[in-house]
């Protein structure tokens, strides 16, 4: 990923981060944002995404 910058007319590469670096887990974070929003995955407009279901780890036993 890069970050444009459009006085300049330059690119520049942004730093790489973990999930763990920025406090973000996949638990908590990335299922929850991509079941509210799964066309963060498409490649394009056209692609229809289904979520069947995430992962659950409230069991009584």
């Amino acid at each position: 990923m890069f970050k444009i910058d459009p006085s300049s007319n330059r690119i520049k590469p942004l730093d790489i981060k973990s999930f763990t670096e920025l406090g973000f887990s996949e638990r908590n974070h990335l299922q929850e944002w991509l079941e509210n929003f799964p066309q963060a995955l498409a490649t394009s407009p056209e692609d229809e995404l289904l979520i069947i279901q995430k992962e659950f780890d409230r069991f009584d036993g």
